[in-house]
């Protein structure tokens, strides 16, 4: 039993967030390996191996997302249990490529590691390069708009824009501009960084104070149900249900099995006896 409702979540978020640092991990173990005690042997075994699945990480994501399509736009229950990690965040109708946000994830992070760690000494490219992937992500998240919430969807979006902005300004530094006018580029660059914080900032205030609200609200609307039924139907000793009228400020019995009473048929009360009397 517990294995039919294991969840892969767990592992399938750290990978995600730990991507990015796994991939400098190994490419900074493979570019600076040593041969020199043995211990080195299993470091750069651990890092091959590491980047291996670094590289097949994106393949593999876009090949389960082709064959598993049809689970993911139904959203299929017994499907989601396990991989909700991967598409929760998500819409995912508008066919592969709205599914295909942590391929685009996944390649960007392992090529800007690349280029960071590889062409250090060509700058004009990695800025280019840099340009490049952040502009195809802005261009991903305005075509498909992939993601569920508005305002995530806002924020991300937000955010690429100034990160494109960030890296395209940073691109003034390699052409060797008068300092008064590189002052005026890191300047920029500080207000773009601190717009971007402060966009990511508020869009996180802003959907947990909608949680909180969904939250407060849909227990209100229960507690609300719960008094409005006891206010409705009562069921009183004699086994008749008494119903109130919400309209009016009487109360009505009626009686809710099948059965007809007549009243003279039955005994009176020692009450009902004395009003006769």
């Amino acid at each position: 039993m517990v294995l039919k409702n294991y969840k892969y979540s767990l592992f399938v978020r750290f990978w995600i967030q730990a991507y990015l640092d796994f991939c400098a991990a190994t490419v900074l173990g493979l570019i600076n390996f040593s041969m020199n005690n043995p211990s080195q042997y299993t470091n750069i075994a651990l890092c091959i191996g590491l980047f291996t699945f670094e590289i097949l990480t994106p393949i593999l994501f876009f090949m389960f997302s082709y064959k598993n399509l049809n689970k993911i736009q139904h959203k299929e229950r017994g499907f989601e249990r396990l991989w909700s990690s991967f598409f929760y965040e998500f819409k995912n109708d508008q066919g592969l490529m709205s599914t295909q946000y942590y391929s685009i994830f996944f390649v960007r992070r392992l090529i800007y590691i690349l280029n960071l760690t590889l062409l250090i000494d060509y700058s004009a490219t990695q800025v280019t390069i840099n340009s490049v992937l952040s502009f195809t992500t802005v261009f991903y998240l305005i075509k498909y708009r992939p993601y569920l919430e508005k305002v995530q969807q806002a924020t991300n979006l937000a955010t690429e824009i100034g990160i494109f902005l960030f890296v395209t300004i940073m691109a003034g530094n390699i052409f060797g501009l008068a300092s008064s006018v590189q002052a005026k580029f890191e300047l920029t660059m500080v207000v773009v960084a601190i717009a971007i914080m402060a966009v990511q900032m508020c869009g996180s205030l802003v959907i947990f104070g909608q949680t909180c609200y969904e939250i407060i609200k849909d227990g209100i609307q229960k507690t609300t149900g719960k008094n409005a039924k006891k206010l409705e139907q009562v069921n009183d000793p004699s086994g008749q249900t008494i119903h109130m009228d919400r309209d009016t400020e009487f109360y009505h019995r009626r009686i809710t099995d099948n059965m007809t009473l007549v009243r003279s048929e039955t005994r009176p009360t020692a009450v009902e006896e004395f009003i006769l009397d």
